[in-house]
């Protein structure tokens, strides 16, 4: 397995007498970020459980590779949480306590590859938000917990996320089939109304019809 080696820097000695407190001061001293430093932290806190709270001193590539593989095949882990496990063992290894993984680290690999980010389209947006009796209370209270001095309500938020649209230049047609306007001038005031007079409408001529999904026509 590869892994990020350390820069050649001159090595730094810890102060700290107990083994993790050693580690955070070294992840400090190269100037590893804070979230990087717990990860890495809890990365080795595992390993050293995963074999019965053994000192890494004492051991080496069998217990490294076995303890990698255990990620992979029992708990399923994507490739990347992997191959941080990898580095943040090699990191002790070479930066902590000095002692070189000179051997080719051969665990299993891990095959679950990094989960992609749901993303909805605008008409999913759409019908989430026109089912408002659910999402109301929701939307109030994230809100007020977010500092939020406006009023914020599902309505509001249709509406920014079609400005947003506006702004980015999309047909407006299909905002008006996100905003259920049934004539195009009223979504044509609603646009002049929230960018100002500085908005400039294409002629409508220039824009597709957009035919609205069944469940956004209201009779």
């Amino acid at each position: 397995m590869a892994y990020k080696r350390a820069r050649p820097k001159e090595k730094y000695i810890p102060k700290s007498e107990r083994l993790l407190d050693q580690l955070r001061e070294v992840l400090r001293y190269h100037h590893y970020a804070i979230r990087t430093q717990r990860a890495y932290v809890g990365w080795v806190l595992r390993f050293i459980h995963f074999h019965n709270k053994k000192h890494p001193k004492d051991m080496g590539k069998n217990e490294i590779e076995s303890f990698l593989s255990s990620l992979a095949i029992h708990r399923n882990v994507a490739i990347s949480t992997q191959n941080q496990a990898l580095n943040a063992i090699v990191f002790l290894y070479e930066e902590v306590l000095r002692i070189p993984i000179v051997e080719q680290i051969a665990a299993v690999r891990a095959r679950k590859p990094k989960r992609l980010p749901t993303v909805l389209s605008p008409e999913e947006v759409t019908l989430l938000l026109i089912h408002e009796s659910g999402l109301q209370q929701a939307v109030y209270l994230a809100s007020k917990k977010a500092g939020l001095s406006k009023r914020v309500s599902c309505h509001v938020l249709r509406h920014s996320f079609a400005t947003n649209l506006l702004e980015e230049g999309e047909n407006i047609r299909k905002v008006q089939v996100l905003l259920e306007h049934k004539d195009v001038r009223t979504t044509e005031i609603v646009a002049s109304g929230i960018l100002g007079s500085g908005f400039l409408l294409r002629p409508i001529s220039c824009f597709p019809a957009v035919v609205p999904p069944a469940t956004l026509v209201r009779p």
